[in-house]
């Protein structure tokens, strides 16, 4: 008998609303050691957000700002502007390689 996800996944994810502030979802990710967080609307999953995402942003492409109002900037931006949205999800009973593939 194969695997299933639910053998593998994470019962208390750690999520974030899409309102939340890249910074907060950034910090949020160091102090769990993780490096993904499930973006969760009114119980509803509408995207995510990785570590990778966040270290991606490049401030220098914000022209015509200096460092003091681009940190600002940013500190206020949500994460829906950054997320993958629509991501795939599987079931519990699914085994490891369906959901894999």
């Amino acid at each position: 008998m194969s695997k299933q996800v639910k053998d593998w996944m994470t019962a208390n994810v750690i999520t974030v609303a899409s309102n939340c502030t890249l910074p907060d979802a950034y910090w949020l990710m160091i102090e769990n050691r993780i490096r993904c967080l499930p973006v969760v609307d009114e119980g509803t999953l509408v995207g995510m957000v990785t570590l990778e995402n966040l270290r991606q942003i490049n401030p220098i492409n914000i022209a015509g700002l200096d460092i003091l109002h681009i940190s600002e900037r940013l500190a206020q931006l949500p994460v829906r502007r950054l997320m993958a949205h629509n991501p795939k999800t599987t079931s519990p009973t699914a085994s490891l390689i369906e959901a894999a593939v």
